[in-house]
C-alpha cells in the first residue's frame, strides 16, 4: 500500500464517520477494513464502532510503517551504491596518479 493510498483510505474513514449517521456506518466500515485488511470485530453498536475504527487505523499505521521501511531501505540501497562507486572511483584515480608518477621518473631516467 503507498502512502497516496494509506491517506485516501484514512479520508475515507473521516468520511463515513463524519457524514454518515451512526446506525448507517456498520457496513462502510466492514467495507474499509475489508479494504485495509483490518479485522472484524462481532461486537455490537458502539463497542462495533470503536474496535472497528481502532482496527482500521492500526492497519493503516502498520502499512504506513511498513512503507517507510520500504522507503529506507532504498535510500540504504542508495547510498551503498554510491559509496561503492565512490571508492572504486578513488581506487582508479590512485592507480592513474601512480602510473603517471612512474611515467615521470622514466622520463626523467631516460633523459
Amino acid at each position: 500500500m503507498t502512502f497516496e493510498e494509506i491517506k485516501q483510505y484514512r479520508q475515507e474513514l473521516l468520511n463515513i464517520l463524519n457524514i454518515n449517521p451512526e446506525g448507517e456506518q456498520h457496513q462502510p466500515l466492514r467495507n474499509l477494513a475489508k479494504k485495509v485488511g483490518a479485522q472484524q470485530p462481532n461486537a455490537k453498536n458502539v463497542e462495533f464502532r470503536d474496535m472497528i475504527v481502532n482496527n482500521i487505523n492500526h492497519a493503516l499505521q502498520t502499512a504506513s510503517m511498513i512503507e517507510m521501511c520500504k522507503t529506507a531501505a532504498e535510500g540504504y540501497e542508495m547510498a551503498t551504491k554510491v559509496s561503492r562507486n565512490a571508492c572504486i572511483n578513488f581506487w582508479i584515480a590512485a592507480a592513474i596518479a601512480f602510473l603517471s608518477a612512474v611515467a615521470a621518473w622514466v622520463a626523467v631516467l631516460n633523459r
